[in-house]
């Protein structure tokens, strides 16, 4: 049977079973998948056909957890942040980190904005739209101030000259070394999140006094396993207020 494409929605098993090989199994998957349709079809299926997926969403109702969740959602773009990439060309994805549902943890039952959020990228990436939002804002830079008291995180948004800072949570900051900050969740401090009046591409994080004045480490954003509530993430489209911008990690 020729296909155009495929969608796949990754269990939550992964976060505590053979997380850190995710990368690669997962695109030696989306490989696999690809050669055999293309050798078992004579040739006529796209030997790049499109493959979306759902990112990872939510299931601790505390806010406190981080686990593995974070993990493999950033696995899951390959350690990007982003899709398509060099290293999945023609994948698209589904932020859903942000449709938490305490009362069914693990299955949230809003199908919809997943659905539309995936129908969205499958739009651009599968089918070549050009003129539509599709993906939340994705991080082109980020920098630390001269003064160590803030940084200045940059975003990409598609046909938008700014963002949608919806609130300044979410953000947080490691300054001891590498390891401790990858080993100990407990050495990462909260950064609250501004925004230049009238709105911008750029935002800024406030450094927690802790690491004033010491180098800074480490980065991410949204690195929980239930990481806000419902549609309350931090950083939208401007151009499409349900398309969020995924987590991510980053070292200095």
């Amino acid at each position: 049977m020729v296909i155009k494409g495929a969608v796949w929605y990754q269990g939550e098993n992964n976060a505590n079973f053979n997380r850190d090989k995710y990368p690669c199994t997962f695109s030696k998957m989306i490989e696999y998948w690809r050669a055999i349709w293309y050798t078992r079809t004579n040739s006529i299926t796209d030997p790049l056909f499109p493959f979306g997926f759902v990112q990872l969403s939510t299931n601790d109702r505390t806010g406190m957890v981080v686990g593995g969740f974070p993990w493999i959602r950033w696995h899951q773009t390959f350690d990007v942040d982003y899709v398509p990439n060099s290293v999945a060309p023609n994948v698209f994805m589904a932020v859903a980190l942000d449709l938490r549902d305490d009362e069914r943890g693990i299955h949230p039952r809003n199908k919809f904005d997943v659905g539309y959020r995936l129908s969205r990228s499958g739009l651009a990436v599968a089918y070549g739209y050009r003129n539509i939002t599709y993906q939340g804002p994705t991080v082109a830079s980020i920098s630390v101030a001269s003064d160590s008291r803030k940084i200045n995180i940059t975003y990409t948004d598609q046909m938008s000259s700014s963002v949608e800072l919806r609130n300044p949570n979410g953000f947080e900051i490691c300054c001891t070394s590498k390891p401790v900050c990858l080993s100990n969740e407990s050495v990462w401090g909260t950064a609250t999140a501004s925004q230049i009046q009238g709105s911008s591409l750029t935002i800024y994080l406030a450094v927690p006094s802790s690491c004033i004045l010491r180098p800074i480490i480490g980065l991410c954003y949204l690195w929980r396993e239930t990481p806000c509530l419902f549609k309350k993430a931090a950083v939208y489209s401007s151009t499409d207020s349900d398309l969020p911008a995924p987590p991510y990690i980053h070292f200095f």
